[in-house]
């Protein structure tokens, strides 16, 4: 039954990552034991948002901001996909980011073949085009927060590396992020306002997207009722 679930190929992805990140750390000079060790642990942790770390000293093989940067990037973007539908790790889910690259490769095929109907399946079934636009919705609004967040963050002087990796971190309950908020830090190298803009990212990511906005959408629609109200005709 598992094995016939689209997203089984969550598995198969936490391994290709491993063997990836494990081939470019003995190819750094790693011993492969370690490498493998370090990888496995690091991509696992990441890829379901445990937030744990087996680094104890910076440079160490667990520490990733010692790695490559390829494998920083392996270990990105598991930061922002996260774990399975309905499961209580962070990331955009893996569920979302196949629809997306789905929809993706259809766009692809309508540039040559415009009159064709292609559904979205998930699995054998297929989607409805309206759940198709909001999982659009959802990861559209998941990157412009973070990246807002990340811009906002730059400008108060972090580095490139730790304001976006942070955002990420952050926005998908994490833990550690790159840069010098990795495992053997914590996010007290940030100013107390970056940690402001990281904290209420944390929460949209715990509450999820749609609710936090919608909240925000109805405070404010309220507000400029009020002041309308308020104002002198």
């Amino acid at each position: 039954m598992y094995a016939r679930s689209s997203e089984f190929g969550y598995l198969a992805a936490i391994a290709l990552g491993i063997a990836a990140v494990t081939a470019i750390l003995v190819h750094d000079g790693f011993r492969p034991a370690g490498a493998l060790r370090a990888a496995a642990f690091n991509v696992v942790t990441l890829a379901t948002s445990c937030g744990f770390g087996n680094a104890t000293y910076a440079g160490s093989p667990g520490d990733f901001t010692v790695w490559a940067p390829a494998a920083q990037v392996i270990l990105l973007l598991f930061m922002w996909v996260g774990g399975m539908t309905g499961s209580t790790s962070g990331g955009i889910k893996v569920m979302r980011a196949q629809v997306m690259a789905r929809v993706a490769w259809r766009e692809v095929i309508r540039a040559s073949l415009p009159k064709v109907v292609r559904p979205i399946k998930q699995g054998s079934e297929p989607l409805d085009e309206p759940v198709v636009t909001r999982i659009g919705g959802f990861v559209m609004l998941y990157f412009l927060m973070v990246i807002v967040s990340a811009l906002l963050v730059t400008l108060a002087g972090t580095d490139v590396t730790s304001g976006l990796s942070g955002a990420v971190s952050a926005m998908g309950n994490m833990g550690p992020a790159l840069g010098e908020a990795g495992p053997t830090s914590n996010f007290l190298i940030y100013s107390a306002p970056e940690r402001a803009v990281f904290g209420l990212l944390m929460l949209i990511g715990r509450l999820e997207v749609f609710p936090m906005t919608l909240a925000v959408v109805v405070a404010a629609q309220r507000l400029r009722s009020t002041l309308r109200a308020r104002l002198p005709r």
